[in-house]
């Protein structure tokens, strides 16, 4: 969030009062199912019965294999096998494996990203058949209640997207002043746009490979870093440290893994929060979440950019 200074009022057209309004209705919808307390799990947790060391082994070992699987596949030798995969496939386009991100060509970039993201959860989720509780599925919370999707359910869930953007805005603003407050002692904090919101909300290629990466942001991401954060880490951690400390470490982590200083703390908070809906609502509701949240970024990047790309 660059602030409100940086916003070209002037220039804003329908799309860009329509993001404003839309999203000050959420924040606001969101901070009140954040105080009502439907957006929060409570601080008991029910105690798992397997056994905790037999527990405390197989999330060691779950949490080893998704950062061994993750590092495989998104690493620089494993995307390049992947290109050479797809080429064929693709082979009307040429790509060459030593451009970076730029300047190599886009549809082999977010295919080989999608490919990786499918097979990392694919791998992960055949684990978790062959060895339960591989990867932790089910709701924990004392007032834990899972999602069918009825209309109550479709209308709790909307409030939860809701809550999810209020946080992000709250935590977006902390992050301004935070940088304006560095800025008058001289520190001038990176406020640099994570790459991929730069790419869409500039994007002038085809509309097909955008597509591809819509569905690497909506569909991939969600499931693989939902998998591998809530679903495998923070179960890990908070059997080993207190909730609190691994809601918060593992909030850390997520942000961290975006590898953007200026959207640290929003993605960091988010991640938090995700845990918090975990214990309540299980796994599954965090992958939705996600992949609203995600869907409705990338939305709103392409219909009003010059406003998206400012809050």
């Amino acid at each position: 969030m660059e602030g409100l200074s940086a916003i070209p009022w002037s220039r804003l057209d329908a799309w860009g009062w329509s993001f404003i309004g839309i999203t000050l209705t959420l924040v606001l919808v969101g901070g009140w199912r954040l105080y009502a307390g439907e957006a929060t799990a409570s601080a008991t947790i029910l105690a798992e019965t397997s056994h905790r060391h037999y527990r405390m082994l197989l999330r060691t070992i779950s949490t080893l294999s998704f950062i061994l699987v993750f590092g495989a596949l998104f690493s620089a030798d494993g995307q390049a096998l992947l290109y050479q995969l797809i080429k064929p496939v693709l082979k009307f386009f040429k790509a060459s494996n030593q451009g970076s991100f730029r300047t190599e060509n886009m549809s082999l970039v977010f295919t080989a990203g999608f490919i990786a993201q499918l097979l990392a959860a694919g791998i992960l989720l055949l684990l978790a058949q062959a060895f339960p509780g591989f990867i932790h599925v089910q709701p924990d919370g004392s007032d834990r209640n899972k999602l069918y999707f009825n209309r109550a359910d479709i209308f709790r869930l909307l409030g939860l997207f809701a809550a999810c953007s209020c946080l992000l805005a709250i935590a977006s603003i902390l992050w301004s002043l935070f940088a304006q407050i560095a800025a008058t002692q001289g520190q001038n904090l990176p406020d640099d746009i994570q790459d991929v919101v730069q790419l869409v909300a500039h994007w002038n290629g085809p509309s097909w490979v955008l597509s591809i990466l819509f569905l690497s942001v909506t569909v991939g991401a969600p499931l693989i870093e939902e998998i591998g954060f809530r679903g495998i880490i923070y179960p890990a951690l908070r059997d080993a440290i207190p909730r609190g400390w691994a809601i918060a470490l593992t909030g850390i982590l997520f942000g961290s893994m975006h590898g953007n200083l200026a959207a640290l703390l929003p993605i960091s908070v988010m991640g938090a929060w995700l845990c918090i809906v975990r214990d309540r609502f299980g796994l599954g509701t965090c992958i939705l979440l996600h992949a609203m949240n995600n869907a409705w970024t990338i939305f709103w990047l392409i219909a009003a950019p010059e406003i998206a790309t400012k809050l």
